[in-house]
């Protein structure tokens, strides 16, 4: 069967030869490197870093008190990137993104595949086309239309990650950072990277379906050095200080366009008034139409973590990746354990 042997050669991707089983022991290594394709690519980390070297500078020349003068001090406290919450950080992502390289990336790789052609199917589309290129103008809007789209399956992953208190359990894994730096954003729960497959799959196959039956073009995303034009520059200019302690916010008008790095920090301050606020990856517009966007007017003091949770359940990799599938027995089998959370859950909803 066709099908069943695609399936299978996702499943079995990582083992095809010498050379990718290289890749998936590199896989840590490489997402630092040279492949744009990775959030965390040298070259946007050089980028951030220089944009970060732009801020110290503005900020001493401005007489902030507050701002250190040697840029070292300012950029690499020991107080963050030797924080516990970070080491245990720079643990977990790399046993993590190794082990999700041999087992679950395939799987989810896998299950996104089946779920694209199965909607396919479902709804008699049709992804195939030997219509002529794309014009510039169609092709800009395409580009456009299938970030956008994208960002939208984020921005609705994000929020069940949130509202859903049985997800929340495995959200929290990435909330329960104390102190934020680069790797952060690889904090994630498999159960986590799931959903966001899972959701991101059935948005993306719907809009790539419905696109290509109703032009009889095939979907063709503009690229840069191999990378999706909009996310390129969305990476190159200071993507790294979301997750970081150097404060970068953009004005009242592009902040509701554009999440900007300091929205994102908003999103992971244990402030109540930060809760639920900024679901967005790329645009804020999805949190402006929604009401959960959150727009710093000025710099804000933020203190990172989980409020209702032990740091000490997050503090060995096992703990990350055990705990939450223990928590969510433990709300299966004691309903009042689910109350309480379904009683915050509905507390967080009802802030405005």
């Amino acid at each position: 069967m066709p099908l069943l042997d695609k399936l299978i050669a996702h499943l079995l991707q990582p083992f095809a030869s010498g050379t990718e089983v290289w890749r998936g022991l590199t896989t840590t290594v490489r997402a630092f490197g040279h492949d744009l394709n990775s959030k965390t690519a040298l070259p946007y980390l050089l980028t951030s870093l220089a944009i970060a070297w732009l801020i110290h500078r503005r900020r001493k020349a401005a007489g902030d008190a507050s701002t250190p003068s040697s840029f070292r001090q300012f950029f690499f406290p020991r107080e963050v990137y030797l924080h516990p919450s970070a080491v245990i950080d720079y643990k977990f992502v790399a046993i993590d993104m190794t082990i999700k390289s041999f087992l679950y990336a395939p799987a989810i790789s896998a299950a996104s595949w089946g779920l694209y052609k199965a909607l396919e199917a479902l709804l008699g589309l049709s992804t195939e086309s030997t219509a002529q290129p794309l014009t510039v103008v169609s092709a800009t809007l395409t580009l456009v239309a299938g970030v956008m789209l994208s960002d939208f399956g984020y921005f609705v992953s994000h929020y069940l990650m949130h509202k859903v208190p049985l997800l929340w359990l495995f959200h929290q894994t990435h909330h329960s950072a104390e102190v934020l730096t680069p790797v952060t954003v690889y904090r994630v729960h498999p159960v986590e990277d799931l959903v966001n497959a899972f959701v991101g799959s059935m948005v993306n196959a719907l809009g790539a379906a419905v696109y290509t039956e109703l032009s009889s073009q095939q979907v063709s995303f503009g690229t840069i050095l191999g990378v999706n034009g909009i996310l390129f520059f969305y990476y190159v200019f200071a993507f790294q200080l979301r997750h970081s302690h150097v404060w970068l916010s953009y004005s009242p008008a592009l902040s509701r366009i554009l999440i900007s790095p300091a929205q994102h920090q908003v999103h992971h301050s244990r402030d109540e008034r930060h809760w639920d606020r900024n679901f967005g990856f790329t645009f804020a517009i999805w949190d402006w139409a929604f009401g959960t966007l959150y727009v710093p007017l000025t710099r804000e003091r933020i203190e990172f973590g989980v409020p209702d949770a032990n740091p000490e359940d997050f503090a060995t990799v096992g703990r990350m990746y055990l705990r939450p599938f223990r928590r969510a027995m433990e709300s299966l089998r004691r309903p009042e354990l689910q109350r309480d959370a379904d009683a915050r859950m509905s507390r967080w909803r009802s802030i405005p």
